[in-house]
């Protein structure tokens, strides 16, 4: 027995966890007792509510003799009852109050989003209007250009323009495709 007691002792984890044993042992036993005292309490603060019917009656029904049976019946108390009903309509409150916060949160989101959307309809619209101007400017350009390239033949038919024209020609030389084509490789 010395050397059990004395290994016990020699060796802390073991100590520690038959402390530990025993101090659950004990809590266990406390929470027992209260809820046994618990229990009493309960027994006695509900109401009682006795049934009492005539004699003629009893006699009469049967289900009488059952209901004599049972002679107590527990009700709630008043304040649990008052309780209970302040709780549930405190989160019908909340509830309800969330309920109206999301609501217009999700109100006001929808008036963001609409306005951004008209915003973006507008600038797609103005972009429309603009690329369809400056498709109409480039068309007029076009037709101006065009207008003002065209070369009035008899004007350049003169002396000057056909001296012009032979100089030219010497310069440029004839076309590549009439060009004689010397490929060495061949």
């Amino acid at each position: 027995m010395n050397e059990l007691l004395q290994f016990i002792f020699d060796n802390p984890f073991l100590l520690f966890l038959i402390v530990m044993g025993i101090f659950s042992a004990y809590n266990r036993y406390l929470e027992e007792q209260k809820k046994k005292v618990e229990k009493r309490t309960r027994k006695t603060d509900q109401p009682k509510v006795e049934l009492t019917l005539p004699e003629e009656v009893r006699k009469e029904d049967p289900l009488v003799e059952k209901l004599e049976e049972v002679k107590e019946i527990r009700l709630p108390k008043a304040e649990q009852v008052t309780e209970l009903v302040e709780e549930v309509k405190k989160t019908v409150l909340e509830t309800q109050s969330t309920a109206e916060n999301k609501v217009e949160e999700t109100a006001e989101e929808l008036q963001r989003l609409e306005e951004k959307y008209a915003r973006l309809r507008q600038a797609e619209e103005r972009m429309k209007r603009l690329q369809e101007e400056e498709r109409k400017r480039k068309q007029e350009q076009k037709s101006l250009q065009a207008q003002s390239q065209t070369i009035d033949l008899r004007s350049r038919l003169n002396q000057e323009g056909l001296v012009e024209s032979v100089i030219m020609a010497e310069i440029l030389g004839p076309p590549k495709a009439r060009r004689k084509k010397n490929y060495p490789f061949l």
